[in-house]
């Protein structure tokens, strides 16, 4: 048995915090959307059928604009706690090197 062992660095703990929460969700929303507007049409009998496709796509902007609200406002905070707000090297170095 292969065993893997994954070094967790203050960078990808950032990343895991303010990465796409909402992205994938929109997508399969608006992919929902499409798929059922293509295959159904407008009558009462797919009614309920849209009308649950709708809710899906509003709760999943919902959840992303939650999460881009929350993972937005408190990201410097993190950052801060993280100690990645500190420069890895001096301004003079870095003028040197660059």
């Amino acid at each position: 048995m292969v065993e893997i062992i994954y070094k967790v660095t203050k960078e990808g703990v950032f990343l895991a915090y303010s990465g796409l929460h909402g992205s994938v969700g929109v997508a399969l929303g608006l992919s929902l959307i499409q798929y059922i507007f293509q295959r159904t049409d407008d009558t009462e009998e797919y009614k309920d059928i849209r009308d649950a496709a709708r809710m899906l796509q509003f709760l999943g902007g919902g959840a992303t604009l939650l999460t881009l609200t929350i993972n937005g406002t408190t990201a410097g905070h993190v950052l801060t706690l993280l100690g990645l707000t500190r420069p890895s090297v001096s301004g003079e170095h870095a003028k040197h090197v660059f």
